[in-house]
């Protein structure tokens, strides 16, 4: 080879990346880390942009959302971290996945590699110190290092200057039955809260990058994503034009509904097959929507729809509030939406009615306990009104004296139903002498047939919720609903189906029907 022909194309490539763009050095160094050539797409170039931004601090936060097999851990936890070694060598990584061999042996053996060829050193010259280092943990000689781990894995003892997740939980652990994807979502979320958010080299410019394929409503990202401060990339399999993904960096380019992401990887027909298909890599609607999707539930809700929603207010011709792809993350209704609904809100009806509490309650009050639900209920004129709603961790003697609070406010609300589950007996046990009207419910069949057999009074347009404006809490109550049975937390759903499957059990006359719970009528 021809030694000035050598010199020029090193000289070539590092003004490139002197001067490019990590898109630039993506495409240059990908053949160092992979044998099969590159196929390029433009969600690649997104992710490559989105990332330069954080690498200039321009993004503290960034959510990248996208499907399995998009080309995630090549571009984000080997080439971007070689990238940023190249201008600042000095830079301390941290990365965290579920499978701490996925971030640290798998692909920082890759970057080792890469770090190492001659391709690399002649270009950019010597980042690691001689010897073999651990993939696990390694320096450069500017002092920077990458260090892995996992969410429940050692302290780290560490602190970076930017923080990776890459797939903080498997699959496999969020598609378990209700306990074992609430206790792996819950361990995830409080790694992150307790160990991880304290490793920073400087809490001030600390930057971080979270990125998964969805799985839960609950999972770190929907969690990070209702916190707020946070770009989010989300890349579905099918463009859904109601909800695209545009930042000041870029976004999907997409336009056409159900257009695909990476045709070149994933076909039409394969995709179909993911999605509907009998094949042993089917995965069935729900899964898609989640892991493909980036919808952990099908849009429009599971079992409760958000076009099911009707709103009360105090006064008349209030309009209700806009649920818009646009509203609903502000939590306000932009003046001038298209989308606005022309409804006004239904006043309260204050004659003729019969209010009741129903209550959920838990077994004990600790950070992984189950929420205290307890609502105040009006039926009347045909309909149902929740008028307050309390969700939050409470002990015993704090449940006990919500309920107390509760029934001096509403003396009027005179049966009070309390699930015979948990410590509603030891509550009734408490209250019974100073508090008449508790009685204990039953719960019959499973928590998705009671919501089922309630929803008809939502369907119907029966049930209506406080405007938002009266009641913050209502934001909550309809993501609850949306996302069950795949929330983690789901007490107000079984707070208001506790009363709703028994006035359908007995009829239209609410009163009768409440008198016929307490054995007061044939």
């Amino acid at each position: 080879m021809d030694l000035f022909s050598l010199e020029a194309r090193i000289a070539t490539d590092r003004a490139i990346v002197s001067q490019g763009t990590f898109f630039d050095f993506f495409q240059m160094a990908w053949p160092q880390i992979d044998p099969a050539p590159l196929v390029l797409n433009w969600h690649l170039e997104e992710k490559c942009s989105h990332l330069e931004a954080v690498s200039r601090g321009e993004i503290r936060r960034l959510v990248i959302n996208e499907p399995p097999g998009s080309g995630k851990s090549n571009t984000v936890n080997i080439l971007w971290n070689a990238w940023e070694w190249v201008h600042r060598p000095e830079t301390k990584f941290l990365f965290a996945s579920f499978d701490v061999s996925l971030v640290g042996t798998r692909d920082g053996g890759k970057l080792i590699r890469l770090l190492s060829s001659d391709w690399f050193r002649l270009r950019w010259g010597n980042l690691l110190f001689p010897g073999k280092p651990a993939a696990s943990m390694f320096e450069t000689v500017a002092g920077g290092f990458r260090f892995s781990t996992s969410p429940g894995g050692r302290g780290t003892g560490r602190h970076g200057d930017i923080r990776v997740i890459d797939d903080p939980i498997k699959p496999r652990d969020a598609a378990g039955g209700a306990t074992m994807t609430k206790n792996a979502l819950e361990s995830v979320s409080k790694w992150c809260a307790d160990t991880w958010a304290s490793r920073a080299t400087d809490r001030t410019s600390v930057r971080d990058v979270l990125i998964m394929q969805r799985l839960n409503t609950d999972d770190l990202a929907g969690e990070w994503l209702r916190a707020g401060n946070c770009v989010h990339l989300r890349f579905p399999m099918l463009y859904d034009p109601d909800r695209p993904c545009k930042t000041a960096w870029g976004g999907d380019r997409r336009t056409q509904k159900d257009e695909l992401l990476f045709p070149k990887r994933f076909p039409l027909e394969e995709v179909l097959d993911m999605r509907d298909g009998t094949s042993p890599l089917s995965m069935g609607p729900d899964v898609f929507a989640a892991q493909c999707q980036q919808e952990p539930v099908q849009k429009g809700g599971g079992i409760f729809r958000e076009e099911w929603w009707r709103f009360w207010d105090y006064q008349e011709g209030i309009p209700e509030p806009c649920l818009c792809n646009k509203c609903r993350p502000l939590k306000r209704t932009i003046p001038g939406c298209p989308d606005a609904p022309s409804r006004t809100c239904r006043v309260l009806p204050r004659q003729n009615v019969l209010d009741l509490q129903s209550w959920d309650c838990a077994f004990k009050d600790t950070k992984t306990s189950d929420f205290v639900a307890g609502g105040l209920i009006r039926v009347g004129e045909g309909a149902v009104f929740l008028v307050e709603c309390r969700n939050e961790r409470l002990s015993f003697t704090h449940t006990v004296e919500a309920i107390r609070v509760m029934s001096q406010a509403n003396p009027q609300a005179y049966d009070k139903l309390v699930e015979d589950k948990a410590n509603g007996a030891a509550i009734e046990d408490t209250l019974k002498a100073e508090i008449p009207g508790i009685t204990l419910v039953n719960p019959e069949g499973g928590k998705i047939a009671r919501a089922n057999a309630g929803s008809i009074y939502m369907s119907g347009g029966r049930f209506y919720l406080p405007h938002p404006r009266i009641a913050p809490w209502v934001w909550a109550f309809m993501y609850q609903h949306e996302n069950f049975p795949r929330t983690v937390n789901d007490d107000m759903v079984d707070m208001v189906s506790q009363v709703l499957v028994r006035l359908k059990k007995h009829g239209e006359d609410f009163s009768k029907a409440m008198a016929k719970l307490r054995g007061e009528a044939a």
